[in-house]
């Protein structure tokens, strides 16, 4: 952007022995982004005396687009006003002087942004053909913020219910590996029960009290029933390690339930924000936006 710049001269002055005055004389050396350095506009008094023109007031729009640029030509336009960049002002009072420094600043500023905003909001689609529904650029960017949370959301459940489906997978695997273990044990358990039986049945025809053999029988009497309980043992561990199995694999399918629930809310709210974009805006793609 361009700055209007204008040049401010002031100063006190004597018109009279017995009097004081204070003067302001403003210069517009860069119109920046107005149409011209012409800001104060000038009535004319009499179309032959320049002198009898008297300073109306600062510009506003209208008056730079529709205002002569020269007094000459608003004479034989037979208009009674013209724009100028020369405008003095002079007061009696310091203090009313220091406050019309002020305005004087203050009306130029608001002249500049009035202008821009006149040319770029008011008339800047001006004979352009304007096409209904419209969208809003801030709705707009509000609406896409909205659905890129959604998608973001969306991708996220997603990856929950991945997971959550792993979890189901593994706990199925672990469970039905136990369930094999288990009859496997319980045979051990039984093979280890009738070999002692066996054994002792054995030993008991053919030992005397007080043989070595005697010794032996309850030697390996003495082994086959710790194996047996060893047996008795893994079988019960087994049984316990699926009861706490079957309990996490309840658990984790109530959790892939809970999972998809909140991935079709999440997709829901993801397409409910995508219509709202496309409402205000049929040629939205998210695919490439």
């Amino acid at each position: 952007m361009e700055f209007t710049n204008v040049t401010l001269d002031c100063y006190g002055t004597t018109p009279t022995p017995d009097t004081e005055a204070f003067r302001i004389e403003a210069t517009v050396t860069a119109q920046g982004e107005l149409p011209t350095t012409a800001l104060f506009v000038y009535s004319i008094g009499d179309p032959d005396r320049a002198d009898s023109d008297s300073f109306s007031r600062i510009a506003n729009p209208q008056d730079l687009q529709n205002l002569s640029l020269d007094r000459a030509a608003a004479v034989l336009a037979g208009t009674d006003e013209y724009l100028a960049s020369f405008a003095s002002f002079q007061y009696a009072d310091l203090d009313v002087a220091v406050t019309a420094k002020a305005q004087v600043k203050g009306r130029i500023n608001e002249l500049v942004n009035r202008w821009i905003a006149f040319q770029t909001s008011f008339i800047s689609d001006t004979g352009a053909s304007q096409s209904f529904p419209s969208s809003d650029a801030t709705q707009e960017e509000a609406l896409v913020a909205t659905y890129d949370e959604a998608k973001s959301e969306r991708i996220a459940a997603e990856a929950v219910v991945v997971t959550a489906d792993i979890a189901v997978t593994m706990q199925e695997a672990e469970l039905e590996q136990t369930k094999t273990y288990i009859p496997i044990s319980q045979r051990a358990t039984t093979d280890m029960a009738r070999i002692n039986n066996e054994l002792y049945a054995y030993f008991a025809e053919i030992v005397t009290e007080g043989s070595v053999s005697f010794a032996l029988r309850a030697t390996l009497s003495s082994f086959m029933a710790v194996e047996t309980a060893y047996f008795n043992g893994s079988v019960q561990t087994l049984t316990n390690t699926k009861a706490a199995q079957e309990e996490a694999l309840a658990t984790a399918k109530t959790s892939k339930i809970e999972a998809a629930q909140l991935l079709a809310a999440a997709q829901a709210a993801e397409d409910a924000a995508l219509a709202a974009i496309l409402a205000v805006n049929p040629d939205y793609d998210p695919a490439t936006a």
